[in-house]
Order: structure tokens, then sequence, then C-alpha cells
């Protein structure tokens, strides 16, 4: 029994590897769609309950939810929903996914995206701007011109 349980315990599970991660839309903003392409490797076939949080220096959690991709090496783009209830800000997403290996162990695979810029909500984009917000309305007008270079519209 005790042998079982060590093995349970301790055995090296390799569940899932992820070997690349990308932001498709680098530019988003708040209530717009973000999408992410993950390339993996999953070993198990066995579901995941998956939790994302956006991250700077604060942590904005969305509500977990279970998964089932399927057993091999694949790509799968997922697009999410941004938050309206976030400060816009360069932030990162950080995925947990956790398998259930056995009755009394759980192993995470988590990765991490590069960063990117979530923008405010063009419906909260004042008319007019005050002295105090040039520094704001300026990096709005960059942030613009990028995305026009890069043709992410």
């Amino acid at each position: 029994m005790i042998i079982a349980i060590a093995f349970m315990l301790l055995y090296p599970f390799k569940v899932m590897d992820v070997s690349k991660v990308e932001v498709l839309t680098p530019v988003v903003r708040l209530g717009d769609d973000l999408d992410i392409k993950i390339t993996y490797c999953k070993y198990v076939d066995a579901e995941a309950t998956v939790s994302r949080t956006f991250f700077n220096d604060r942590a904005v959690s969305l509500t977990p939810y279970i998964s089932h991709l399927p057993k091999g090496c694949n790509s799968k783009i997922i697009t999410l929903k941004v938050p309206e209830n976030m400060f816009a800000s360069e932030y990162s997403l950080i995925t947990c996914n956790g398998y259930k290996v056995n009755p009394i162990r759980r192993i995470d695979v988590c990765y991490s995206t590069e960063k990117f810029m979530i923008l405010p909500a063009e419906k909260d984009l004042p008319e007019h701007l005050e002295d105090d917000d040039l520094k704001f309305k300026q990096l709005f007008r960059e942030v613009e011109l990028i995305k026009e270079k890069l043709d992410l519209k």
C-alpha cells in the first residue's frame, strides 16, 4: 500500500509540453477579443481545469473552466474576451492547465504570453482631454500609429 501511494505521489508524469505561445492581437481594447496561438504536445487523454490571469502589477483572473484538448501535438488558436473592468495597460496572460493524474495528485502545466497592450474601449475615450492627460493622449496616438503600421485595425 505504501509503495502504491509513493508511486502515485512521486512518479514523474509528463502530461503536456507547450513549445510556443504567440499573441496574435498584440494591441486590443477593453471588451474586444484577444487571440493567442499555442503549440503543444499532450501525452495523456485527460481533461484539464484551465485558469487564466491577466497580469501586470495587478492580477485579473478569469473564471476557470474545463478543457479537453486532444492528445498529440497540435496548435490551437484561443480567443478570449478582454474584461471591460480592467485598467488599460500592458499585460501578459498566464495560463495554468491542471490535470488530475490520479486520485491524490494534480499536475499543473503553466505558460505565459509575451506582453501585449490593452487600450481603453473607444466608448470610454473622452472627446476632450485636460492638460493633465496630454501624456495619455500622446501615448494613445503613438499606439494608433503603430497599429496602422502593423495593419492591426
